[in-house]
């Protein structure tokens, strides 16, 4: 009886120790609620202070390539297949995007484990022409070394509230063919956008597994 009892206690012990370990095991891994994504912006500048600032409503589309990815800094987890700019909202000039596919790569989050205040995706091997009438000058930003930081702000149940770029990590560089007048630099900035699920307003969520 007395071994049967040393038996009970010996596995109840183990289970409860088993218990903690995967209760308190880190979480490597981030979860989406969808993989096919849009991204929209109503105001997004691109911008070379003292020198031009155009502002456009434009919207991103494309997917993570798996519904889970690693937390790891630098994984490639998704790409931007499709880029638009409303051209009638445009103030003081025009965007147009140009040589798509764009690369989506996590870059970290913010907060601490498990609540996750923002992630951090890169953008990167995007480029973007920009016009202006007054006079007419063309300037086309984003060379293969430029990367932008958006920042996915999210709610306590990794619904992402809003996605913006991160000042500091915004800047894009002049690529040939540009005009003369064209700085060697500008830097892209915006109000926070929305991150949807593709054709609907469903908001995507992330989230730790």
């Amino acid at each position: 009886m007395l071994t049967s009892a040393k038996l009970g206690l010996a596995a109840l012990m183990a289970a409860l120790l088993l218990s903690t370990a995967v209760s308190t095991a880190p979480a490597n891994r981030l979860s989406v609620s969808n993989q096919a994504i849009r991204a929209t912006w109503n105001n997004l500048e691109f911008t070379a202070p003292g020198v031009f600032t155009v502002r456009c409503r434009v919207t991103l589309e494309g997917s993570f390539h798996e519904r889970t990815f690693s937390k790891s800094h630098g994984s490639l987890i998704g790409a931007v297949s499709r880029a638009f700019v409303k051209e009638e909202s445009c103030v003081n000039g025009l965007a147009q995007p140009k040589r798509l596919p764009w690369h989506i790569t996590f870059e970290s989050f913010t907060g601490t484990l498990p609540r996750m205040r923002s992630v951090r995706l890169l953008l990167s091997r995007f480029r973007f022409l920009l016009r202006f009438s007054s006079p007419i000058v063309r300037c086309e930003y984003g060379t293969a070394s430029d990367n932008i930081i958006i920042d996915a702000s999210l709610r306590e149940d990794g619904e992402v509230l809003g996605f913006a770029p991160v000042e500091g990590s915004n800047t894009i560089s002049r690529e040939e063919p540009s005009d003369l007048l064209c700085p060697a630099t500008g830097r892209v900035i915006g109000p926070e956008g929305q991150m949807m699920l593709l054709a609907t307003t469903d908001r995507i969520r992330i989230t730790l597994i």
